[in-house]
């Protein structure tokens, strides 16, 4: 049977969050259930969603749709649908493809028509960098705080990671020496 309400974007968009909303109140109907309940647990449960619903309301309004699972979801699927039928952001993506410079940049620079993926994109970028920063910066305190320069105060040890973690700091070494001045030992 043909349902046009299907085709509509905003109806099945409605229909996510209508989906989200019933689960919770699913999770509502779980708690109410139960023998021993006190009145007041109940009515916890009960004032609790109801706030939750004033919440999910401003949010909508907002277009925050960050605890609407279903829906976000759809958004999701909704904007890859629109990326994977643009063929210039294909073919930028193709170019990219192989290289993770590239690639990151194309993800930064997707169009404002894509902003539930851009958030999603730059979650995704940044996992694996902070993993392994956390991990370098864990290995070069270890290595530099031991017994044998256990002189080292948290403000020395602050400088050694925070210069430990930035890759691309280069010494200018011109203009450091241009800042010194000679020193003259003794009179001639």
């Amino acid at each position: 049977m043909d349902v046009p309400e299907f085709d509509d974007p905003k109806w099945v968009m409605d229909l996510s969050c209508l989906v989200d909303i019933t689960q919770e109140l699913n999770v509502l109907n779980l708690k109410l259930q139960g023998p021993g309940q006190l009145i007041t647990a109940v009515y916890e449960s009960v004032k609790a969603l109801s706030t939750k619903l004033r919440l999910w309301k401003t949010q909508l309004s907002a277009k925050n749709l960050s605890k609407f699972t279903t829906c976000r979801s759809l958004v999701e699927q909704m904007e890859l649908i629109d990326l994977k039928c643009n063929s210039e952001l294909k073919m930028k993506f193709r170019e990219a493809q192989g290289n993770a410079d590239k690639t990151a940049q194309f993800l930064r620079e997707l169009p404002p028509s894509f902003p539930e993926l851009s958030k999603v994109f730059s979650r995704l970028m940044c996992l694996f960098g902070s993993t392994y920063l956390c991990e370098k910066l864990f290995s070069t305190m270890n290595f530099n705080k031991c017994k044998f320069r256990s002189s080292l105060s948290d403000a020395h040890l602050e400088a050694v990671l925070r210069v430990s973690t930035v890759n691309s700091i280069r010494a200018n070494v011109a203009q450091l020496c241009e800042q010194k001045r000679c020193q003259v030992s003794g009179k001639k």
